[in-house]
């Protein structure tokens, strides 16, 4: 894959198209599979192998090819990565040295990374489909809401896939109330949130036929490009 993010501390997100029938998925998925077993630990391998939908299984083999192109161009390879990448008792994916996070949508698989050191560094991401049904109303305080309620469904995925980001990098997932958890101004693409625990900094990007955002605990740069199953390279 060519390298066109330069930035050594930049976050980078892959987004890959999914094939768009069920028989394109299954034999996508399984070429997949057999190029990830060098990158995967047994319990990250059983997480993929238990997916039974067609396009659920070949979403998630999807996003960590795409993880392990981004490694691959960094010029980590498969043996230098002990232990390799696999799941923490929560689900949340990990691996030694890097942020990881994984994001799917019914049109498209999302990867992203960030050099995290040797530290555990709270991170998550979060994809949407513009055609997505919109969160219900509840989902976000009187503040973020227009006067009289009303809000725009392109608007409220966007607040969305930020809520959704922060409550990832957070490991809590919907155990919160997403409405306590404040998106910023409308339209607003950059942020940051305080947590109990810490700063969560956030940014919402558009992608083609997407709502795409990413947080961490540490204020990000993006480099986010698009790649076809078939320009994800592995050595």
């Amino acid at each position: 894959m060519p390298s066109p993010l330069p930035l050594a501390d930049a976050t980078w997100i892959l987004a890959c198209p999914l094939p768009p029938d069920t028989a394109a998925c299954r034999a996508l998925s399984a070429q997949l599979a057999a190029r990830l077993l060098p990158w995967l630990s047994p319990a990250q391998a059983a997480h993929l192998a238990a997916f039974r939908r067609e396009r659920d299984s070949c979403a998630r083999r999807l996003a960590r090819v795409a993880l392990a192109t981004m490694l691959a161009a960094r010029g980590e390879r498969p043996e230098s990565l002990l232990p390799r990448l696999t799941r923490l008792p929560g689900g949340a994916p990990f691996l030694p040295g890097w942020a990881v996070a994984f994001s799917y949508s019914e049109e498209a698989a999302f990867a992203a990374l960030l050099p995290a050191g040797g530290r555990r560094l709270p991170f998550g991401l979060d994809a949407e489909a513009c055609f997505s049904p919109p969160p219900h109303a509840s989902a976000f305080s009187g503040r973020e809401r227009r006067p009289g309620g009303q809000m725009p469904d392109r608007e409220r995925l966007r607040r969305w896939v930020i809520k959704e980001s922060l409550l990832k990098a957070a490991g809590t997932g919907l155990t919160r109330d997403p409405a306590m958890v404040d998106s910023g101004r409308c339209g607003q693409r950059r942020g940051r949130t305080e947590w109990a625990d810490g700063t969560l900094f956030w940014h919402c990007l558009p992608l083609p036929g997407h709502w795409l955002a990413v947080a961490a605990a540490r204020p990000l740069r993006i480099r986010a490009i698009i790649r076809p199953p078939g320009a994800l390279l592995l050595p």
